[in-house]
């Protein structure tokens, strides 16, 4: 099962005069969802960053089942371990609803077919039904596009997805639905979700959560 472990980060933007993150500690289990809240400016996509491979810590680590990201091939984690899905969504405009999907599975290089199948069977699970399949994204509406992304996710067979603001161009139904999704993929899938957001609804929601303020994290774990 994955774990993973943020243990006394500190990161600063260069030419930055303070800290963006100050020793900051947190564990996200498998099986659960976690929520980072905050105001605008407090870190919290920083910190999703350093999570998703994307960037590194001034100092401080961050551990994936007890070994430093820094130690591993990061783009190998990127790739295969961790997902992201945006409020933009970052679906490519040009490829078909299915191309989409298929994009980590040609990047495996799966066998057409198989792939053609396993994209199918991602998005029938998070509610695109076939006859969404061969459209191109604008076509679709906000939430559906989400969904398309959360697909391409599961596609990767990625184990953590952070998720930035995932509902914040969505209306409120839209929203409980993603939240349904990414719920049902920590507790019925044993992914590792964790959810930077600005709404604290949609936090409380989430089996733990985490404060962002001046750089510090603080912890209210509830039971799930």
């Amino acid at each position: 099962m994955i774990e993973l472990v943020v243990d006394q980060v500190h990161y600063q933007y260069p030419k930055a005069k303070k800290e963006t993150l100050r020793g900051v500690d947190a564990v996200f289990p498998a099986g659960k969802t976690s929520s980072i809240v905050g105001q605008s400016g407090a870190g919290k996509s920083t910190l999703l960053y350093l999570i998703s491979g994307l960037d590194v810590c001034t100092s401080g680590r961050i551990l994936l089942n007890g070994k430093e990201l820094l130690a591993r091939d990061l783009d190998s984690y990127r790739r295969n371990t961790v997902a992201t899905i945006s409020q933009s969504y970052l679906l490519f405009p040009t490829r078909t609803v299915l191309e989409n999907v298929l994009y980590p599975l040609q990047l495996a290089k799966t066998e057409k077919q198989a792939a053609v199948a396993e994209a199918t069977k991602h998005l029938l699970s998070v509610g695109i039904e076939k006859e969404l399949h061969n459209r191109l994204p604008s076509k679709l509406s906000g939430g559906e596009q989400q969904r398309v992304a959360i697909a391409r996710c599961l596609a990767a067979q990625s184990q953590i997805i952070a998720a930035d603001e995932p509902t914040g161009n969505l209306d409120e139904e839209n929203s409980n639905e993603v939240m349904r999704i990414l719920s049902d993929l920590a507790h019925n899938q044993g992914k590792t979700v964790i959810i930077v957001t600005h709404d604290r609804i949609l936090a409380e929601q989430t089996d733990l959560q985490y404060r962002l303020e001046n750089g510090k994290l603080y912890s209210n774990e509830r039971n799930a």
